[in-house]
């Protein structure tokens, strides 16, 4: 027999014209076989009908607010990011289609060879084969398979493929085994075996024609499946990778907008519930046409109006009920669409009326991320910083107004006559919180301050704060373990201490007011060793009751609070890693009491609802984003591929595509900083022609191939972001943007404290998303902490950048102790000159920030350095039912 005969008889029994007439009579099947074309067709004509590139980014695609463009000039509308809805469909087609078919070849591959060799030898291969399939069926298959795809790191749509191939073979393996054993000991093979024939012809020519019918049929099923677990994992994010999309990334991708947009999940979501249903129908139909008398599928006979036995008959009825089914299904979804209950436009709660702070109660907030550290001694980011603001007090502080207010100090600091010198004192009576390791009547002592800064100091803390300290004297002395204190800081009493630098320093004030300065017990921070980042004492109006990372935290009111009466709460519990969609939908129902970060969809709807207008505030963010550069790694060692990235962002986009939340600053101080100077020479924005010309001086020419622009002799650049959908929103944007200039750019999402860790060590991170909010008003606190060479250190490094230039290390030195504020702003301006001269980021935005309360919270202000800060509020309790007539005063209701 010829190879064809052979390969054409292992077909045989999806080949028989009985099968195949049983197979068009099945209702379910023909319908399966129609959807299934109809997909099918999608995926093969579907890219060369697409009208635009999928990843390309359209003039027309956004609104001026920075919704998605409606069904129009684009026949589907736009997504989220400005894409043509259709054309990512007709794409996203091929690869969900092509994973799942490529996954089933493999699986159904991996299982015929398993199974028919399992079930054909004894022993050893039998037990090593079935003992694996139990494994892997053993292990939760999602859970599985996003761990290895997040172990290989960035993967193709086609290693993800075969990822899920390579973890779905089992069930078939066990039911080829079944199936081979039983065939090896029927009559013909026996007699096949008696005649000398060889194994491996019994096995070719008897064992998988027969076992080729059901694994057809698995297959079928399993494709189905395939695209299931495709879809779950890219809505999820762990799936395939941008620019490259599926139906599964774009059901992820809209679903920040499904108020307003909803049609962004319904055509991926259709498509993949018709491509499932119509796989699963198919498999059902091959499976009753191939077994007619296992499983009572309809028999054809001669004359067309004979009844058939009575299990086919059953299953006549099945498949009409399945389909009739099916179309109550999508009619009741539609009918829940048409009478579905509006959005609630109001709070759900108001307060009880009064005008005078109620103690008592319990304030829910959330961030997306998780908190990285509660050692005020090293925790330097946002998230961290809004429970170290709840649990430690400093010497000083701000107002509202920005002017110095004391806290912890009685007053605010006598000044020596040189401007060098500052004298405080104490509160008395300041106690810490409690712990087992302080006597219950402990309170503040001066020595307490010094410890503290002198543990900032300390190289083994690694403290980011450490800068913000040395011009103390003696504190090189003492940072090199020649002293064993800072000759610059002494206790006079207990309640008293001095402050001595080395050159007069306008920002000293400022630091004293971080949290790096807010004093600790010794013996607290001695005993707890490396724990104190979870078992924090401070002197602040709340303590830490439990901290459950990536869930929650949760702090209590100090008791022996030195401000008589305050904190007003019981207690605040922070929310963490909890995304900003599902934080919005507790907020309108009264189980979130602060926002202050948004989908694009929720923070239009807090825009336009007039209920909510007394309690949302806009501010002005003291920060500045962009992309931070790592000045030691190929290729950002050269400027001119530096200044290339600079002119290559389209800022614009980015502020439609995040919904007018951005205001676009092309320098590294923001527009309401001061040191800011309106149209800096040389400062950052889109011009595609500069960018291209930057990476031929680079000696990397860009050229267009095809239907991309590529840069000779570069390898592709992973870019960092944080976890979660604003990350990758960022990410994409960078992606898409970069590209305009050849750079191939890899997305890799990472948690925050990941992040946190990993940019900040040497020559670890090229690109990364970055920003940086201001800790006190001054630039300094910009210029200084994120550009200057002595921010830089090997792990927890200030300066990202990793960027050095002596001529503005000397710059900024001066700044920092000219006691002429004019003069002192000129030399500010000249640095942000030099720094988007250089670029070590490509300088993008500034945020405006919304925050959002109940109606029933009181006493929370946006404060312009503390953001948000939560340590004055108090609830109007108790809260009561919203009604309509609550806001009448708002100009009603829509």
């Amino acid at each position: 027999m010829g190879l064809l005969s052979r390969i054409l008889s292992v077909f045989g029994g999806v080949l028989d014209p009985r099968a195949r007439a049983r197979f068009f009579a099945h209702r379910g099947a023909r319908v399966g076989a129609v959807l299934v074309a109809l997909v099918a067709l999608v995926a093969i004509v579907g890219p060369f009908l697409a009208p635009h590139d999928p990843a390309d980014l359209l003039a027309n695609g956004l609104l001026e607010d920075g919704t998605p463009a409606p069904p129009g000039d684009l026949l589907l509308g736009a997504d989220t990011m400005g894409r043509d809805e259709l054309s990512r469909l007709l794409h996203g087609g091929t690869l969900s289609l092509g994973v799942a078919l490529i996954a089933t070849l493999i699986a159904v591959s991996l299982g015929l060879v398993v199974g028919v060799v399992s079930g054909s030898r004894r022993g050893a291969i039998d037990s090593a084969s079935m003992q694996t399939a139990d494994v892997l069926s053993s292990l939760p298959f999602l859970l599985v398979a996003i761990t290895i795809e997040r172990a290989i790191g960035q993967p193709s749509p086609w290693s993800l493929a075969i990822l899920l191939g390579c973890l779905s073979w089992t069930t078939l393996a066990r039911v080829t085994r079944t199936k081979t054993q039983q065939i090896r000991e029927l009559d013909y093979v026996l007699a096949a075996r008696a005649l000398g024939f060889s194994e491996a012809r019994i096995l070719f020519r008897h064992v998988l024609p027969n076992v080729l019918g059901p694994a057809v049929v698995l297959g079928t099923t399993l494709v189905a499946q395939m695209i299931l677990v495709e879809s779950a994992m890219s809505f999820l994010g762990v799936g395939v990778q941008p620019p490259a999309s599926t139906w599964g990334t774009m059901l992820h991708d809209g679903q920040d907008v499904l108020s307003i947009a909803p049609r962004l999940v319904l055509y991926p979501g259709a498509l993949i519930v018709m491509t499932v249903f119509g796989f699963n129908l198919l498999g059902e139909g091959l499976r009753d046409a191939i077994d007619a008398r296992s499983t009572g599928a309809i028999v054809v006979r001669r004359r067309a109006d004979a009844k058939g036995p009575l299990a086919a008959r059953t299953r006549a009825r099945a498949d009409s009920m399945g389909i009739a089914g099916l179309g109550v299904l999508l009619a009741g979804v539609a009918l829940f669409a048409f009478v579905m209950p509006p959005v609630p436009e109001h709070p759900a709660f108001v307060g009880a009326g009064s005008d005078t702070p109620v103690r008592g109660g319990t304030l829910v907030v959330h961030h997306e991320d998780d908190m990285r550290s509660l050692d005020p001694g090293v925790a330097y980011d946002e998230i961290s910083g809004m429970g170290l603001k709840l649990m430690f007090e400093t010497l000083i502080d701000y107002d509202e107004q920005l002017a110095f207010v004391p806290r912890l100090a009685r007053a605010l600091p006598e000044i020596d006559a040189d401007g060098r010198g500052y004298t405080f004192h104490l509160r008395e009576g300041v106690r810490f919180h409690p712990s087992p390791h302080l006597a219950p009547d402990r309170t503040l002592v001066a020595e307490d301050v010094r410890y503290a800064i002198e543990r900032v100091l300390t190289p083994s803390v690694g403290s980011p704060g450490a800068p913000y300290f040395r011009n103390l004297e003696g504190a090189a002395e003492f940072e090199a373990g020649t002293a064993p204190h800072v000759r610059g800081i002494e206790v006079l009493d207990p309640l008293t201490i001095h402050f001595r630098l080395s050159v007069a320093d306008q920002t000293f004030l400022n630091a004293l007011a971080l949290t790096f300065a807010a004093p600790v017990a010794r013996e607290v921070v001695e005993a707890e060793g490396s724990e104190i980042v979870r078992r924090p004492i401070g002197t602040g109006a709340f303590r830490l009751d439990r901290w459950e990372p990536a869930l929650r935290a949760t702090f209590v009111r100090h008791d022996d609070f030195f401000l008589e009466g305050q904190p007003y709460l019981d207690r605040i519990v922070l929310e963490l890693d909890l995304s900003r969609g599902p934080a919005f939908l507790r907020l309108q129902a009264g189980e979130m009491d602060h926002m202050h970060r948004f989908t694009p969809s929720d923070n239009l709807f807090v825009h336009r609802a007039p209920a909510w207008q007394p309690y949302r505030e806009d501010s002005a963010n003291l920060d500045i984003w962009g992309v931070g550069m790592n000045c030691e790694l190929e290729p950002f060692t050269d400027v001119h591929v530096r200044r290339a990235v600079a002119f290559a962002i389209d800022g614009e986009h980015w502020r439609r595509a995040r919904g007018n939340r951005l205001r676009l600053v092309g320098q590294p101080l923001p527009a309401n900083m001061p040191g800011y100077v309106p149209g800096l020479v040389g400062e950052h924005h889109l011009d595609l022609d500069r960018a291209r010309e930057e990476m031929r001086l680079a000696g990397h020419p860009v050229e267009r191939v095809g239907d991309r622009w590529v840069a000779r002799g570069l390898d592709p650049i992973d870019v960092w972001v944080g976890s979660g959908e604003t990350g990758q929103a960022y990410g994409e944007l960078i992606q898409h943007d970069l590209a305009q200039i050849g750079l191939e750019i890899r997305i890799r999402q990472v948690a925050f404290p990941v992040y946190l860790a990993e940019t900040a060590r040497r020559r670890t991170v090229p690109l990364f998303l970055t920003g940086w909010s201001a800790d006190f008003p001054d630039p300094s606190n910009f210029l200084d902490t994120l550009f200057h060479s002595r921010s830089i250190t090997d792990s927890g490094s200030q300066n990202r950048a990793f960027y050095q230039r002596p001529e503005l290390d000397a710059l900024l030195d001066r700044a920092r102790v000219e006691t002429d504020r004019d003069r002192r702003m000129a030399l500010y301006a000249e640095a942000s000159r030099m720094i988007v001269e250089d670029a070590p980021w490509a300088f993008v935005f500034s945020n405006t920030v919304t925050d959002v309360w109940q109606p029933y919270v009181r006493g929370y202000h946006v404060h312009p350095v503390w953001r948000p800060f939560y340590r004055d509020v108090w609830l109007d309790l108790p809260r009561r039912s919203a009604r309509d007539v609550d806001f009448a005063d708002e100009g009603g209701l829509r």
